[in-house]
């Protein structure tokens, strides 16, 4: 009997730590990251005239952001809230250097859910909204404005422990929409790779 309690009381000690850090990431938690940006318009089409262009990627730009969350953990499972906004998320330009569009800023809100691949260590998924602003310069739909984009928001990454508040993570994200201006219909295509570092109240 002795020995069992002994046995017992040895094997709570070795599972008691991996439980408590199951939940390092657990509560609400505000943070900053960077992006890696890039925007397209796969397609933009007048619905009178049936006229098609296209926008393509002008390069990647890198974007600063701010995010606040909350979240609590099941088990090994994770589910949780978040909030981001996000600079620069890319330029476009047509054929000609007249047809351009510079996505601007992109505020969004996601679930999140995720799963501990290690104690210290969570990975997720994201679904959501997101706004975005972008500067629309397309002469041949006479078009020279700035509009405001709904965009779906998925996105696949990874959060890792430094400590007991602090987190780093690495995600990437991809926001897909489509907008009607003035009877021209618009296709907003827009990945961004982004590492974060978060503080844990």
């Amino acid at each position: 009997m002795k020995r069992f309690i002994q046995i017992s009381a040895l094997s709570s000690l070795m599972v008691l730590p991996g439980l408590a850090t199951a939940n390092i990431f657990d509560g609400p938690y505000v943070g900053a990251m960077v992006g890696l940006n890039q925007s397209e318009m796969t397609n933009i089409e007048n619905k009178t005239t049936n006229n098609k262009t296209d926008l393509s990627e002008d390069g990647r730009k890198l974007g600063f952001g701010l995010l606040a969350g909350s979240g609590v953990s099941f088990g090994q499972f994770y589910l949780g809230a978040e909030a981001q906004y996000l600079t620069d998320l890319g330029p476009m330009e047509g054929d000609t250097s007249q047809e351009k569009a510079k996505a601007k800023e992109a505020w969004s809100g996601s679930l999140l859910g995720g799963y501990y691949g290690m104690p210290e260590t969570l990975f997720y998924g994201r679904i959501g909204m997101a706004q975005a602003k972008v500067d629309l310069s397309v002469p041949s739909m006479n078009k020279d404005d700035e509009e405001s984009f709904t965009l779906t928001v998925l996105g696949l990454g990874f959060k890792t422990a430094i400590n007991e508040k602090v987190s780093a993570s690495f995600e990437f994200q991809k926001r897909t929409g489509t907008e009607t201006f003035d009877n021209v219909e618009y296709e907003l295509d827009t990945n961004s790779v982004t590492a974060g570092v978060h503080y844990t109240f």
